[in-house]
């Protein structure tokens, strides 16, 4: 009702958005999604509306609201990750890694760049190259469950069952609920 009233009503669109995704009827978000964004102008906007389009598998229009976001000083990280994680996905592992080895080179300590370029690297069987991405986000991230949760996938690849226990129970340290981290130790 909100949005008769108002049909401009930049807090209302992102209420619809998230009822008609709590209810399974995901289709029905785009539109709210997109108006937030006309009436924003947000980069956070952008970005949940680009993952929203690659949630519903449409690539393009992703990419549409991402290169933009690239030019942008505080958005380009953001987007140029997203965009490696598409570019992986469609097959061109050579542009991801471009895209990320740029990211890292203007932040190396970004920690989702690190993570996105140390699973590609594991899932390439380049377990070396892969763990010392983990073990520099670790380094640079000492609080992040993530970082570990890398490590310790890395490790376990490696077959390094010490080691791999040792992030993992890190995991559990820093978050007593992380049952991933459990059921690995288990």
């Amino acid at each position: 009702q909100a949005l008769e009233v108002d049909p401009a009503n930049a807090l209302a669109h992102p209420a619809a958005a998230v009822f008609y995704l709590a209810t399974n009827r995901r289709d029905r978000a785009g539109p709210h999604l997109r108006r937030v964004v006309e009436l924003t102008k947000s980069t956070d906007a952008s970005l949940v509306l680009a993952d929203y389009y690659v949630a519903m598998k449409n690539e393009a229009a992703a990419r549409e609201v991402l290169q933009p976001l690239t030019q942008g000083p505080k958005s380009s990280t953001l987007a140029s990750v997203r965009l490696a994680a598409l570019d992986r996905f469609a097959g061109h592992s050579d542009e991801a890694y471009r895209k990320l080895d740029g990211v890292l080179k203007a932040d190396p300590g970004n920690l989702q760049a690190q993570l996105l370029r140390g699973s590609f690297l594991l899932e390439d069987g380049k377990r070396d190259d892969a763990l010392a991405i983990a073990n520099a986000a670790v380094e640079a991230h000492r609080d992040s469950v993530s970082a570990y949760a890398l490590l310790g996938r890395v490790q376990a690849a490696r077959r390094q069952p010490e080691a791999a226990i040792a992030a993992y129970q890190e995991i559990v340290r820093l978050n007593p609920l992380a049952i991933g981290a459990k059921v690995a130790l288990a």
